[in-house]
């Protein structure tokens, strides 16, 4: 390889290179997605490489139908046959590392004996027959115009001419057929060839197009990679950031909760306890109000129902008899205050109304909301002090989006104009295409011309043995034969003469072409196609230098094991071109994000020294100021102690509880159903006279009256009275406990948020941290798994290989080879074609002279009449032999 190619690859290479590095710099400190990425709870699913245009150039090689494939076959095996050594490859190695010289060609010219004899030989007998074959038929034509070497118009006859002449059209046939076969192989080819021009200009653009496809398709990935996938992680990243009151401060929250909400709960359960225990008291002072003057209007009225029995009694002499008692008609419990000497207390409740009332005015749940409030604002808390923080960081990444377009840029404008490039070319190519294709039909017609010759030479043989086969009669003599059989022969004779003619010519031509198609076909691009020239030569280690030549013209490195057979059949795979030209060894994608080794991170260091150099103390300042959460505020705690002191769970209601218990009146019969004494009283005064009846049946209906009026009511309100006390009673009686387990879970939650919150941050922010800094890792992975064995799939290069070889070797050089097998082949053939057409010629010609046989001659008589037959005096037409009568 020569230095300017050398350094034309290495240019190619580096333009390849260069779109990878892009990836893997600008992939070293982010990450990126495309609208089909999923980022569940920080854990990346990417999106795959988008599909990119489609190739257009014909992958597989098409060898044409029968007999196109045995044609190439029996070339490759004749060429194998007479060259069957490989090539020189110890001597190619040398002209590659540049130490072949004269001497050292002419040292191992012996050496090539394998490669070079067996088309040495062919060469020199084609050679050999250019020079004899035209003296042979010249003494042949020289020899029959003497009459000799069968040119005497005289057949001699025997039992075996039949054979002969079955024999000698049978072989003639066979031959006429090879040549037959020879000619519709060449014509064959010629199409094949002619398909092959037709389509040339068609086959390499679509390679061009393939190629700048594969280019556009390789920048689309890496943009897809750098600008999709990179700015829609960037984006994530950023939103993160931004979030970091939902990320951090939350799970923060929900752990702090687990000592803080229930004491929260005993707050607001305190809250609704006091609410409860103002309304039950007052609900109790109500229901006292309403009891105490009905119970004072029935004592009243019950007294002066009794003073009034008593003193009609007294009026009407019924002392002296049977009625009902009215010393019953008394009051026995006692519903009033205390202040009036009666059983509730109410001067202490309205000593505790009013601290309770004030307690419940100061609305502990709205004090218990603050302390709420503030524990809930976690999360914005945090957010609020770490802004600067997080300010610096999203700078940062500010400042790395500005430099994304940039690189790209560049990238894009290095490959931009590829295209404009390559147009001019491609309009060249459709241009000489052009003028190829017009051109072409002149091959096409000079290769109708030349095997025209055997065509007709074919036809000849065909018609003179048609002719010969149809006018042939078997009992005529030959000197009596038809004119169709005579035609025949003298077509037959035609034949033969075009075939001396135009042999030496063909051979001629078929040696020519073959010392040059054949040794190009069988020491190039044999071991081109085979690729077996790369394993012996370039791709072989320490053959042309110490270690692989690609390496060393490539990368200066001769230890790295980049072959041209490993290229190809990589690309075949359609594998990813990092992988497939070993482009690790010149920029390790893995070294390249190593970010302890690009950043100077020592051992040992934090996952957020991976980020940036600073990052670790961007992350260390995201703390935050929990210094105003309480859960308890002084107001709050105030209310709770002031609820604890106050008398209201000092109140004693069990004297009040038995009072309302007791029967209403001392009523022997009925204490709390005074209508039953107003019966017996009504059956007493049916006793009586006029108006005494009168006067008592009225008092047994005040009497009935009181019962409706007053003893119903004041015993249902009784009843509620008791019921609202216990209500009360069930309030009040855990107060101080309840005040005091809350403040006690108060003082534990506080606790908790004063000495966990910093940790549990500061916890969390690591978490944080590490969901932030698994983006780049996350891309970093992504891309590096993206560049080595997706991006860049070239198989485009191994078709466009493929197409090469596919052109020149298959198609061109080998239809050109196609031209001396067939002409070799059907001159090869002329010979025994013109052997057995003379021969099969003389038995269907008319001949001037014929043998003559007796059965009954003696063999004297068959000798005389032998030697009259050759003499001139004794003609042919003579029907009669000699010596016969």
């Amino acid at each position: 390889m020569t230095q300017s190619s050398a350094a034309t690859m290495q240019q190619l290479l580096a333009l390849t290179i260069t779109l990878y590095l892009t990836v893997i710099l600008i992939g070293i400190p982010q990450v990126q997605g495309a609208s089909q990425n999923v980022n569940n709870d920080g854990n990346i699913t990417w999106a795959d490489l988008p599909e990119g245009e489609a190739y257009s150039a014909r992958s597989e090689y098409d060898e044409g139908a029968f007999p196109l494939p045995t044609t190439w076959d029996l070339i490759d095996g004749f060429l194998k046959l007479i060259s069957p050594a490989p090539p020189p490859y110890e001597l190619i190695n040398d002209a590659i590392g540049g130490q072949l010289d004269i001497s050292t060609l002419t040292g191992k010219i012996t050496e090539f004996q394998g490669n070079l004899m067996g088309f040495a030989i062919c060469f020199v007998i084609g050679a050999l027959f250019v020079v004899i074959f035209p003296i042979v038929c010249l003494c042949f034509c020289c020899c029959r115009c003497c009459n000799n070497c069968g040119g005497k118009m005289y057949q001699e006859q025997s039992d075996s001419d039949r054979c002969k002449r079955v024999c000698f059209a049978v072989s003639l046939v066979i031959i006429t057929a090879v040549l037959a076969g020879g000619i519709g192989t060449a014509y064959s080819v010629n199409s094949f060839m002619s398909t092959t021009v037709d389509t040339l200009p068609e086959d390499i653009i679509a390679n061009i197009d393939d190629i700048l496809a594969y280019v556009n398709n390789t920048l689309g990935e890496i943009t897809f990679l750098v600008d999709d996938q990179l700015g829609w992680t960037l984006d994530e990243l950023g939103g993160d950031l931004e979030d970091i009151g939902t990320l951090v401060g939350e799970p923060v929250r929900d752990q702090l909760n687990t000592n803080v909400g229930p004491a929260l709960d005993a707050v607001y359960a305190l809250s609704d306890a006091i609410d409860n225990t103002y309304d039950a008291m007052n609900q109790v002072d109500t229901t006292q109000n309403l009891l105490d003057p009905q119970w004072v209007a029935f004592r009243s009225d019950l007294q002066a129902v009794h003073d009034d029995i008593v003193a009609d009694c007294g009026t009407c002499g019924c002392c002296g008899g049977t009625y009902p008692d009215e010393s019953g008609l008394t009051v026995l419990a006692n519903y009033r205050d205390l202040s009036n000497g009666g059983r509730y207390p109410q001067i202490a409740v309205d000593a505790a109304l009013p601290d309770l009332l004030n307690i419940k005015n100061q609305d502990l749940s709205a004090a218990a909301d603050v302390g709420k409030q503030s524990f809930e604002d976690i999360p914005e808390t945090l957010k609020n002090t770490t802004n600067d923080a997080i300010t610096d960081i999203l700078n940062t990444l500010d400042q790395l989006k500005e430099e994304i377009p940039k690189l790209l840029n560049e990238t894009e404008s290095q490959l931009s104009g590829l295209d404009g490039m390559v147009e001019p070319y491609k309009a060249d190519i459709n241009k000489y295409g052009g003028y190829i294709q017009d051109y072409d039909m002149y091959r096409v017609y000079a290769v109708y011309a030349l095997y025209a010759v055997f065509c007709l030479i074919v036809l000849l043989n065909v018609l003179g043995m048609m002719c010969g086969w149809c006018g042939f009669d078997r009992d005529a003599t030959p000197t009596l034969r038809g004119g169709v059989s005579n035609c025949g022969g003298l077509t037959l004779m035609s034949a033969v003469g075009i075939s001396m003619i135009f042999a030496t010519f063909y051979m001629l031509f078929t040696s020519l072409t073959f010392i040059i198609g054949g040794p190009i076909d069988r020491l190039v691009c044999d071991p081109v196609v085979s690729r077996q020239l790369f394993t012996e030569t370039v791709d072989q280690e320490d053959a042309i230098v110490p270690g692989y030549y690609l390496g060393d013209t490539l990368f200066q490195n001769s230890s790295i094991p980049l072959t041209v057979t490993g290229i190809l059949e990589g690309c075949e795979e359609n594998k990813g071109v990092y992988e497939v030209f070993k482009l690790e060894y010149f920029f390790n994608v893995s070294e390249l994000l190593d970010f302890n080794q690009r950043l100077g991170i020592e051992e040992g260091g934090s996952l957020t020294d991976l980020f940036i150099p600073d990052i670790n103390d961007q992350f260390t300042n995201i703390s935050g100021d929990f210094s105003s959460i309480k859960i308890l505020t002084d107001d709050t705690r105030d209310i709770l102690n002031d609820f604890k002191n106050s008398p209201v769970d000092t109140i004693d209601w069990t004297v009040t509880k038995a009072e309302l218990e007791k029967d209403l009146t001392n009523e022997a019969l009925d204490p709390n159903d005074l209508s039953v004494y107003a019966a017996q009283l009504r059956s007493f005064a049916e006793t009586l006279g006029s108006p005494d009846q009168a006067t008592f049946e009225g008092h047994a209906d005040t009497i009935d009256g009181l019962q409706t009026t007053y003893v119903a009511p004041l015993l249902a309100s009784a009843a509620q009275m008791v019921t609202e006390i216990e209500t009360l009673e069930t309030y009040t009686s855990s107060i101080d406990t309840s005040v005091d387990n809350t403040l006690t879970a108060a003082d534990n939650a506080q606790n908790y948020i004063d000495n966990n919150v910093d940790g549990l941050v500061t916890s969390e922010v690591v978490k944080y941290a590490d969901r932030i800094l698994g983006y780049p890792e996350q891309f970093v992975e992504y891309a590096l798994e993206q560049v080595t064995t997706e991006v860049g799939r070239c198989e485009p290069i191994a078709n466009l290989w493929n197409s090469a070889t596919r052109i020149l070797c298959r198609n061109l050089l080998e239809s050109f080879n196609a031209i001396w097998l067939t002409l070799g082949w059907c001159t090869f053939f002329l010979m025994p074609s013109i052997i057995f057409g003379v021969k099969l010629a003389k038995h269907y010609r008319i001949m001037d002279y014929e043998d003559s046989y007796d059965e009954y001659l003696t063999p004297q008589e068959m000798e005389m009449a032998h030697l009259s037959q050759q003499s001139p005096m004794y003609p042919a037409s003579n029907k009669v032999a000699p010596g016969h009568v």
